[in-house]
């Protein structure tokens, strides 16, 4: 099991909730973190570590003995996910619980396929976003690793799978070019594009503005498509799409499926079982770029 190692500025959950960590002491083993309800605390780096490691342990513990049909829940989910309400739409996180791993974090795991990557949950600290990643992955992520994530805005549900490119030539390798690289099989283009239209995915870099792309680029008659205000055009090669980008401008890159807030609190507890079943459906794609 890799050791935490915290950072500053970086968000951590423990039993009360998501928090960021302001300030580190290693000599005197202190931290200073901030809930998301902006009460603040000095606490210990050890006491922090060990609750991390320990909720890891139990996570690990508990789906060691895989089930044929999915995975065992985490022991520390104890809150069954019964869907999201029209308070989650508001654009904050005040008030909700869903991005905890006691709620969407675990249900989604429970209901992954047995023979994938042991991934964890994460929330993201003062946003309306979760990521799963592989479970032995450090909690000191810069944010341009692949993950799989599930994000809400005041209108939309977004989930499926995310990836960034940094603008910085020293951060330019990593998960990105193993997305680019895997696409650059032909094989592999032919069956994103295949899962991209038997689940109408969308795929567009999710930045306000200086993007290096406009428009969404979807599944069209078998074909990808760029469709950009009122105009489309068809796309030949997603990755050369790709390789063509400016290469010193930043991509936060996103495939993924798009619901309606209606439709999302309809599904009720069942919209955990379409956001795992699109993982499953996309895994291969995460354990090319990340693993």
């Amino acid at each position: 099991m890799n050791k935490v190692r915290f950072q500053i500025g970086n968000a951590y959950e423990n039993e009360k909730g998501v928090y960021e960590v302001l300030s580190l002491d290693e000599r005197s083993d202190a931290m200073a973190i901030k809930w998301e309800s902006g009460e603040e605390v000095t606490t210990t780096i050890a006491l922090q570590r060990g609750i991390i490691e320990r909720r890891r342990f139990e996570f690990e513990a508990a789906t060691a003995v895989k089930k044929p049909r999915g995975r065992k829940a985490p022991s520390y989910v104890i809150t069954p996910f019964e869907g999201f309400d029209e308070s989650d739409f508001s654009g904050s996180v005040a008030s909700t619980t869903w991005r905890t791993q006691k709620a969407l974090g675990g249900a989604v795991i429970t209901l992954l396929a047995a023979d994938g990557p042991q991934v964890n949950s994460s929330a993201v600290f003062g946003v309306p976003e979760v990521h799963w990643m592989e479970v032995e992955d450090p909690r000191d992520q810069k944010g341009l690793e692949a993950k799989l994530f599930v994000r809400l805005d005041k209108e939309y549900l977004y989930y499926g799978f995310h990836v960034e490119r940094s603008d910085e030539e020293s951060q330019a390798e990593g998960h990105w070019d193993g997305l680019v690289e895997w696409l650059s099989d032909e094989e592999n283009e032919s069956w994103l594009k295949e899962i991209a239209g038997k689940y109408d995915l969308c795929i567009e870099d999710r930045k306000e503005d200086e993007k290096p792309f406009d428009g969404q680029i979807t599944v069209a008659d078998g074909s990808w498509c760029l469709k950009t205000g009122g105009d489309t055009k068809n796309v030949e090669s997603l990755a050369a799409f790709l390789k063509e980008l400016p290469p010193t401008a930043s991509v936060d890159l996103q495939i993924a499926k798009v619901t309606g807030k209606d439709d999302t609190i309809a599904r009720g507890d069942k919209i955990a079982g379409d956001i795992s079943g699109l993982f499953d459906a996309l895994m291969p794609l995460y354990k090319a770029s990340a693993l």
